[in-house]
């Protein structure tokens, strides 16, 4: 995994824990209430990977929207923003790539 990318998740991952714990919500109350594993949630209170679904489901758990839930995860430099970009390839209905370029 890209530094970045893991340090960005463990910037959200310490996020989702502190709003857990400001909402007076256990580890165990995740697992009983919403349906999580507890090491699936604890994975993410450490900043483990997770999906576009699992973030909506972590902010419908803590009564929070995605914007707050995000709220100042990964931002980048606009210096920075160029080097980030990469060349997008989307199939023609032909299944052959093309490159996108803006």
């Amino acid at each position: 995994m890209d530094p970045e990318c893991a340090e960005y998740l463990r910037f959200l991952g310490g996020r989702i824990k502190d709003v857990r714990k400001q909402r007076g919500l256990t580890v165990r109350d995740m697992v009983v209430g919403h349906g999580y594993h507890e090491s699936q949630w604890r994975r993410y209170e450490r900043g483990g990977s997770l999906t576009l679904p699992s973030l909506f489901r972590i902010a419908k758990a803590l009564s929070l929207s995605i914007e707050v839930l995000l709220d100042g995860v990964g931002h980048y430099q606009s210096t920075k923003f160029d080097e980030l970009r990469k060349p997008v390839t989307a199939k023609k209905a032909t299944g052959v790539a093309k490159d996108i370029k803006k």
